[in-house]
């Protein structure tokens, strides 16, 4: 038994936390940029040209793609049963490599991104400031250095983050007078800011390579360039024709944290990186560099009573999840802030299994004593420390490690675990009150039970076994579930079977051979003698009995398949949610970003207690579109225990209050339920060749779905040669309805049949 829990305790220190199982989605993302092309250029000259390579590729399910100004989007599905999905992927890299007559203008290869759930960051760190820009990026290149160097840490995501660009500005009048074309102008730059090796000098003892370095080192020596020269005039600079600015590429993404202008940081981890360790040592870093005051001068905490929390105080602490206060770090007017922290996710799980195992423990020992006595309760209630030390210890060996999902396994299987060591030892304490001996009692205790409690044991493993078999994406991401539970429980049985007896017997030798287990009273002589009564009535009855639980189940079902929705992952404890807006096409960034800014006061009006922090990009479209009449909007939440309103709620009120703005083509929420990607709840999608017949019937669609009560958002996804519509579903809404989402499909199934 020590053994065991040793094994867990040394396997836990360094078992792999994380959100989610580390599961290969099978989905790859191609994106190619096309700059200033129309979405029909890039149709015609991007997406169709890829599509027709990948649809070679064997071992694809299916392929969508998207073609919007400036940039092309296929997602590729491969096959579920795909037999290797790696060779698919490599096939689908392949064929966009032979995709080579691309235009002119797109200067870079198409980016081929791998969908897994490694790639997603685990935390944002956010630099802002009332600063010029050029202090702040400076302040952010020294602080991205040291994050990369945190053990852990993958790679960084930069938003906010823009290139140095030296910039030429030209004036015209000045050209005019010195008679100098602006190409003469771009050749000389050229042809000073070069490094090039000119071959080499050869002798008999040595040979000796000749290299031109003639790069600038100062951005302002562009300004001494010599464009022309003669022996009759003077030499014409870039610096008599045209003013040098040492600046910055311009602003083609605008990042914001909390409604401030900031540089952040998205952080990613390596695959077999600890979320949790990770996190806590990047936030370790920020404390470092702040009191060095390198980026802080001084951390400023919220308002918090210095003095020493009592034992009920810390207990409430633990029982109520994640109260982590903010942190705000600051080097004068400079900020670092951190958001969409996913560690406290699992954080929160890891303490719910640790709450419920303790409250476990106390409640076995307490019912166990009341019934039998202390060392028996006790040594039945270390079955289940031992049974999570093994699963601790056992995970590694089948590729599995501690995520929110096999963390809810646990507290599932929890009450289980003891199920086995309360009948086995009730038993053997009955055999020795029976006269026998310790040895005998405890032989006797567990052979006499020994079947029944396999059968129990087994009966819950095939109860869950069924889901190791279930396929597709929601196999991949449930498969630790029954996993987790299998393994708990054939420990518990192991540990009941062997360790148990022997501790109860060292426990029987030194009590009296008649000695009752506990006195228990005259209260539960009377309760067995008013169960006695029933069990008797019950058993002359037992046709009628029959009938009546058949009946009873007739009604549950039925009420289930007329009342009950079913949800797979419910959106009731989400902490996040989205919002993603669209301006008219052609829109700039700027006036994108004053149509968001409204929309951030919105935001900014939920209560403190309700509202945690968000994150705003405009410019940005899925992961690594860009597209300047496009904005998202990132909003965390408190922890749903420390609310009253669910996020559904608060989206409803934010969508009353957004529904008012004019000017923006389209807002859409997505709450965050947590969970594989599952998609919409309804998706339509329209094909056809004739592009004014397909969009007016889509157009119809949208129109009458817009009219149903229950329905929460809906996505129009425009492309040539087809329209898609996806539906989100208020559950909520529909359970106030009455309604369920099969009976908005079948509405739209009944008004257009054809």
């Amino acid at each position: 038994t020590i053994g065991i829990i040793m094994l867990g305790l040394n396997s836990l220190r360094t078992l792999k936390r994380d959100q989610f199982p580390e599961v290969d989605i099978g989905e790859v993302v191609i994106t190619t940029t096309y700059p200033g092309a129309s979405p029909e250029d890039v149709e015609l000259n991007v997406t169709n040209k890829l599509e027709d390579e990948l649809k070679n590729v064997n071992g694809i399910d299916e392929i969508r793609s998207t073609s919007m100004e400036n940039l092309s989007l296929i997602d590729v599905i491969i096959e579920a049963d795909a037999k290797d999905p790696d060779k698919v992927k490599s096939d689908i890299r392949e064929a966009v490599g032979r995709v080579t007559d691309f235009p002119e203008e797109v200067t870079e290869s198409p980016l081929v991104t791998e969908i897994t759930t490694a790639i997603f960051p685990i935390i944002e760190v956010g630099i802002t400031g009332d600063v010029e820009y050029s202090e702040l990026r400076e302040i952010a290149r020294q602080f991205e250095k040291k994050l990369k160097e945190v053990p852990g840490v993958s790679h960084l995501d930069k938003y906010g983050y823009r290139a140095r660009e030296v910039k030429i500005e030209v004036n015209p009048s000045r050209m005019e007078q010195y008679q100098v074309p602006l190409r003469e102008i771009i050749m000389a730059v050229q042809a000073r800011n070069i490094r090039l090796t000119g071959g080499t000098f050869e002798s008999f003892t040595s040979e000796k390579n000749v290299v031109t370095l003639a790069q600038f080192r100062n951005p302002y020596e562009v300004g001494d360039v010599i464009v022309r020269s003669t022996f009759e005039g003077p030499l014409i600079r870039v610096k008599d024709l045209a003013i040098v600015r040492d600046d910055f590429e311009e602003e083609d993404l605008v990042s914001r944290m909390n409604g401030k202008s900031a540089i952040s940081f998205e952080i990613n981890k390596t695959e077999s990186a600890d979320i949790i360790r990770t996190v806590r040592a990047i936030k370790k870093l920020i404390r470092q560099e702040a009191s060095r005051g390198i980026v802080g001068g001084y951390i400023d905490y919220p308002q918090v009573e210095t003095e020493r929390r009592g034992f009920v105080e810390t207990l409430k602490s633990i029982l109520g999840g994640r109260q982590d206060a903010p942190e705000l770090y600051r080097y004068g007017p400079v900020q670092i802030t951190t958001a969409n922290d996913l560690s406290g996710y699992v954080r929160d799980s890891f303490r719910t299994v640790l709450v419920n195992g303790a409250i476990g423990l106390v409640l076995v020992v307490v019912m166990l004593t009341i019934f039998l006595n202390l060392r028996t309760a006790f040594w039945v209630a270390i079955g289940i420390p031992v049974s999570m030390a093994g699963v601790f210890f056992l995970m590694p060996f089948f590729g599995t490690y501690l995520d929110s999902i096999s963390l809810a396994s646990l507290i599932l299987v929890i009450g289980i675990i003891v199920d086995d060591g309360i009948i086995i030892s009730e038993n053997i304490m009955f055999r020795r009150h029976l006269g026998e001996s310790p040895l005998e009692a405890a032989v006797n205790g567990v052979n006499e039970v020994f079947f029944p409690v396999l059968t129990t044991v087994l009966t819950t493993f095939l109860a869950f076994a069924p889901i190791f078999f279930i396929k597709g994406m929601l196999g991949k991401f449930i498969y630790v579930i029954p996993l987790t539970v299998s393994l708990a429980l054939f420990i518990s049985l192991a540990e009941a079977l062997f360790a148990l007896p022997s501790h109860l017997k060292r426990g029987l030798e030194r009590r009296a051979v008649h000695a009752e287990p506990r006195s228990i009273g005259v209260w539960f002589e009377g309760l067995k003698k008013i169960y006695n009564r029933f069990a008797r009535s019950f058993l002359r009855l037992r046709y009628l009995i029959f009938v009546v639980f058949i009946g009873i189940i007739f009604v549950a079902v039925s009420y289930m398949q007329k009342n009950m929705d079913f949800i797979l992952f419910p959106q009731r404890g989400a902490e996040q949610f989205w919002v993603l807006v669209e301006l008219p096409r052609g829109s700039s960034l700027q006036a994108t970003s004053e149509k968001v800014k409204k929309i951030e006061r919105f935001i900014d009006e939920i209560p403190a207690e309700e509202l945690d922090n968000y994150v705003t990009r405009v410019g940005l479209i899925g992961w690594v579109g860009r597209a300047e009449n496009y904005a998202q909007i990132i909003v965390n939440l408190t922890p749903f225990s420390n609310r009253d309103r669910t996020a559904s709620r608060i989206v409803d009120e934010l969508r009353e209050k957004t529904d008012t703005l004019t000017g923006i083509e389209n807002i859409t929420y997505q709450i965050n339920a947590g969970g594989p990607p599952v998609g919409k709840a309804i998706s339509l999608r329209i094909l056809g060749y004739d592009d004014v017949q397909r969009r007016a019937f889509a157009d119809e669609i949208e129109d009458y779905l817009a009219s149903i009560d229950g329905v929460l958002d809906i996505d129009r996804d425009d492309k040539l040669g087809k329209d898609q519509i996806a539906i989100d579903i208020d559950y909520d809404r529909l359970a106030r309805l009455g309604l369920t989402v099969a009976d908005v499909a079948q509405n739209v199934r009944i008004a257009y049949d054809g």
